[in-house]
């Protein structure tokens, strides 16, 4: 169970500075909805895989 929590952490801290950072200057510009789409189709793959079964969320 704990690999599924610390990969959910990860993909937050993530989430969260990615958000912190829209619209700010990098080599082009931060997008939110660019890195919003990749964790929820990463998500996706691992609930259908059964990644997350060991916590009771199994498809």
């Amino acid at each position: 169970m704990w690999p599924q929590i610390v990969f959910l952490s990860l993909m937050a801290i993530g989430f969260g500075i990615s958000l912190a950072l829209y619209g700010e200057r990098r080599r082009g510009t931060y997008n939110f909805g660019y890195v919003f789409v990749v964790p929820v189709f990463t998500l996706w793959l691992l609930y259908e895989g059964g990644f997350f079964a060991a916590i009771g969320l199994a498809p």
